[in-house]
């Protein structure tokens, strides 16, 4: 009786080890997995405030883009009307009555500036303006001395009077003049553009 008193003892102690094991290993699972469900809760947090503030950086950026294309297309209106406008008021200018003697003047004056043959170019629609031209080189005794020719390169009306031995151009056309005061004229569009209403 006693071996089996003693198997019987062995079983029991080998059994209680087996439970006490089956236990701590039951206890380091349920530990790994408690350990695990919070890491994936952290996990899970983390990427959804990541996402948060990601589709909050999304929608500022969107809203941001969309500003900058509304103050684009403001601008670019803006732009449009201060192109038309510039395109009017240099229409004007040649349809103006005093545009003929002032392209007469810029002629005289430029050819004050020059002691040699020189060359008169104007664009193709101004050429009715070569009589007073002419009249105004026999007048300054440089007839003989001077051409007139079409320039194509002039496209707004004005002139340019070329030296043609010093080399030397003297543009009197409507774009120089445009853009030497160019910056000016833009301002004070805009500035119009603005008491009315218009912003950028």
């Amino acid at each position: 009786m006693e071996q089996t008193s003693l198997e019987h003892s062995i079983r029991e102690e080998a059994r209680r080890a087996i439970e006490a094991v089956k236990e701590r290993q039951a206890a380091e699972i349920r530990q790994l997995d408690d350990n695990f469900d919070a890491e994936v809760a952290d996990y899970k947090k983390q990427v959804e405030s990541e996402g948060e503030k990601r589709r909050e950086w999304e929608l500022s950026r969107i809203d941001n883009k969309g500003i900058l294309e509304q103050r684009k297309l403001r601008l670019r209106a803006m732009e449009e009307i201060v192109e038309a406008s510039v395109e009017k008021a240099m229409k004007s200018v040649v349809e103006d009555s005093r545009y003929g003697p002032f392209v007469v003047r810029l002629v005289k004056s430029a050819l004050e500036e020059i002691n040699s043959n020189a060359r008169v170019g104007l664009r193709k629609e101004d050429f009715a303006l070569g009589k007073d031209i002419e009249e105004e080189l026999r007048a300054s005794g440089k007839s003989d001395s001077c051409t007139v020719v079409e320039d194509r390169l002039i496209t707004r009306g004005g002139v340019v009077v070329e030296d043609v031995e010093g080399g030397r151009i003297l543009n009197g056309t409507i774009e120089r003049k445009y853009f030497r005061k160019s910056s000016v004229i833009r301002r004070e569009v805009m500035e119009i553009l603005k008491k009315h209403g218009f912003t950028e």
